[in-house]
């Protein structure tokens, strides 16, 4: 399986803070809402760090990144954004388990600015689950959709994909969706999870990518 998703620095930092999540239930990433970070050294200028606005819309936790000063000359930081949304499983001991992270990514070609990628759906999970079948995401009135295994880590495995318009279109005018996982021993994970804020996520997303760095 190829590694191909972590180029983007901020897909670096959310992807570490899912599989913590999804393997400690940890609540990462700890972004503060609706607020600016720009970190500078002692010298006053600017570290490889890049500004990141973060914005709750809904359920989905929104964190956009634009390449500083130095990344901007060097082209190696892409501007984008990326929307998060942590799934949780009730036991039977009515104790919630943490099973899967959904992210949504939209970024713009770090070598060409002015062209935006395809969305990218990915969906980080612990280990232990089959990697012979894909995850499949089912959206109500629209039909399934499957995201091939990508890669794992030590801590999980990530499912990736780009969706087209008309899948965009479905994640945006339905209110349910659900996540199918299957397990090694070839039963399934289903999870109900809310997509009613996309419309609301997908604009804010188009809105913060399109400006320049705060």
């Amino acid at each position: 399986m190829k590694q191909n998703l972590l180029g983007f620095p901020m897909k670096k930092l959310l992807l570490s803070g899912a599989f913590i999540f999804v393997f400690a239930a940890s609540n990462a990433p700890a972004f503060a809402q609706e607020k600016t970070n720009k970190t500078t050294t002692n010298n006053s200028k600017e570290t490889s760090s890049p500004i990141t606005v973060n914005q709750q819309v809904g359920s989905w936790q929104l964190h956009c990144a634009y390449p500083n000063n130095e990344q901007s000359k060097q082209k190696n930081t892409s501007q984008g954004c990326i929307a998060q949304q942590s799934l949780m499983v009730t036991g039977k001991d009515n104790k919630q388990t943490p099973v899967a992270s959904l992210l949504l990514e939209k970024i713009r070609d770090n070598q060409n600015p002015s062209k935006v990628n395809p969305v990218q759906f990915t969906v980080v999970t612990p280990l232990g689950f089959s990697l012979q079948q894909p995850v499949t995401i089912s959206i109500e009135h629209a039909g399934k959709t499957d995201l091939p295994w990508i890669t794992c880590t030590a801590n999980g495995c990530i499912a990736s994909q780009p969706i087209n318009s008309a899948l965009q279109k479905s994640l945006e005018t339905n209110k349910t969706a659900q996540l199918i996982i299957h397990r090694v021993n070839k039963t399934t994970v289903t999870i109900n999870f809310n997509i009613e804020d996309l419309h609301n996520v997908f604009t804010a997303m188009n809105d913060l990518i399109n400006k320049k760095a705060p």
